[in-house]
């Protein structure tokens, strides 16, 4: 089943409107909370966007590059929100699915990294 989520350059992103999404983001969270810090935005967003990932990724966080491509957890509803927003620049997708403070949190990430 596909889900398309109509998303626009000019809506502001909120992680509550989108329960599915919500579930499957927080459950990835938990499981990854405890991971290094080592590109672990780029990695969870070039599998979620392009199921692919860089080879230098395994050797910098192999343990996060493991549970990520070994589907240890479902996204089907956080890549149908990617592919959703195809249209709408990497950046501003980033910024848009980590605006959630304990989204940034949990990742590692601040507030710069998501500009």
């Amino acid at each position: 089943m596909f889900t398309k989520y109509n998303i626009n350059d000019t809506d502001i992103f909120n992680l509550s409107d989108f329960p599915k999404v919500e579930r499957e983001m927080n459950n990835m969270l938990i499981r990854i909370a405890n991971t290094p810090e080592n590109n672990k935005a780029e990695i969870i967003i070039s599998f979620l966007k392009d199921h692919s990932l860089k080879n230098e990724w395994f050797a910098v966080n192999p343990e996060l590059a493991r549970l990520i491509s070994g589907r240890y957890f479902t996204t089907s509803h956080l890549e149908c929100l990617f592919e959703s927003c195809q249209k709408i620049s990497t950046s501003l997708r980033i910024r848009r699915l980590y605006q959630k403070g304990h989204c940034r949190t949990a990742l590692g990430l601040s507030e710069d990294k998501c500009q």
